[in-house]
């Protein structure tokens, strides 16, 4: 049986860490997008109810986009992590050896900023 060593495993858990945090960035990333041009969040703080009946995320909902949930620390910031996910869209395509950093950046701006497209009208509703 072949064995490999601490720093072998480490690596290939952070890699696959890393793909979880991508993989959370689309699924989640909504969740934090600026979307309260009101700052209604801030202002029912003190009203979980409230805040339950407009859908703000809670801090548990949005730790899955934390790089610490991964196992991350500050220090893993600067590794650099190789990315090769050919059919995942632009912003991974734009390189393949990508700082931890500068990745949870292309992914924060490409799905958590502010969103001020209106998709669908309806002028009644029934």
């Amino acid at each position: 049986m072949a064995s490999s060593s601490p720093t072998s495993n480490r690596s290939v858990t952070e890699t696959a860490n890393v793909y979880r945090l991508v993989r959370a960035f689309y699924s989640h990333g909504h969740l934090k997008a600026d979307v309260d041009p009101l700052n209604m969040r801030s202002k029912y703080a003190n009203q979980p109810e409230l805040l339950k009946k407009f859908r703000f995320a809670s801090d548990k909902d949005l730790s899955v986009l934390d790089y610490r949930t991964y196992g991350f620390t500050e220090q893993d910031l600067e590794k650099t992590f190789y990315i090769d996910l050919p059919n995942q869209g632009a912003i991974l395509s734009r390189t393949k050896d990508w700082k931890l950093k500068d990745l949870i950046a292309a992914l924060d701006n490409a799905y958590c900023k502010k969103i001020g497209v209106e998709f669908n009208h309806m002028t009644e509703r029934t």
